[in-house]
């Protein structure tokens, strides 16, 4: 392995909370407005072990306590992406019955095995742009090259990042992140973006078939990070390794963790 700098930027959250066997839904708002719902999904729980394995070690796993618990009815959701190759220490587990009791039982069963660290619903929150709850909310893909600006900005010329952090002498020096590697797990990239020059990898670890960022939140943390054009990036010839690890719909379900830090090591 090199011995190149490499830094980390993850953006990723995985909700796992543990909640009644009824759907429950909850609405939550914060002090300045922004509401969020949450919502349990009917018949799945996460189940988590002390380890990771590969997918047909767990399988086996869950296999085994649920023969005999004679559950017919269960099956566990695929991953369809890159994540399939790789051990896991999570799988999502669906089961087709509707008596809670009956559900109860076989999730015990499964809690049995000595390789399973818990079992939890599956649940997620969503956030709500609309300033009310109950409005129909209508998700915008937005252009994969990112939000259009006006470039004659009333206001007078804004101040880039870069500029408010004096970049530039870091970049006099000579140090404008040339052999330093940076991953990005977000929502993805465009391919050929013009803004960027240094884009070594763009993977896809979602169900979509696309590698592209339908939602630009992953083109502007890779902007901030690398950006050669325009706003400029801190760190321009910085080298991109790009994991697309949340849908056009802001989903992930690849058991990354609730982090948003960088870290370097």
């Amino acid at each position: 392995m090199s011995a190149l700098k490499y830094v980390f930027v993850i953006n990723a959250v995985l909700a796992i909370f543990i909640a009644e066997c009824t759907l429950k839904e909850e609405n939550i708002c914060t002090p300045k407005g922004i509401q969020f719902q949450e919502k349990n999904v009917p018949n799945e729980f996460i189940v988590t072990y002390h380890s990771k394995y590969l997918t047909k070690v767990r399988k086996s796993f869950i296999l085994k306590r649920l023969i005999k618990g004679n559950v017919l009815e269960w099956s566990i959701k695929p991953r369809n992406n890159l994540a399939s190759y790789y051990p896991s220490d999570f799988d999502i587990l669906y089961l087709s019955d509707t008596n809670c009791t009956l559900i109860e039982e076989t999730l015990n069963f499964v809690r049995a095995h000595p390789v399973v660290k818990k079992v939890s619903r599956h649940h997620y929150v969503q956030r709500y742009l609309s300033s009310n709850i109950t409005d129909s909310f209508t998700y915008n893909i937005r252009n994969p090259q990112g939000v259009a600006r006006d470039k004659h900005v009333k206001s007078g010329h804004p101040q880039h990042v870069t500029a408010s952090l004096h970049a530039d002498v870091l970049w006099k020096l000579g140090i404008t992140g040339k052999g330093v590697k940076v991953a990005i797990f977000d929502t993805g990239l465009t391919q050929n973006h013009p803004h960027f020059r240094n884009v070594k990898e763009r993977t896809n670890w979602t169900n979509e078939k696309s590698l592209d960022d339908g939602v630009s939140h992953g083109t502007f943390v890779a902007g901030v990070i690398a950006s050669s054009k325009e706003c400029l990036g801190l760190a321009p010839d910085a080298e991109l390794h790009i994991y697309k690890v949340f849908t056009n719909s802001q989903v992930n379900r690849n058991g990354f963790p609730i982090l948003n830090i960088v870290a370097d090591s």
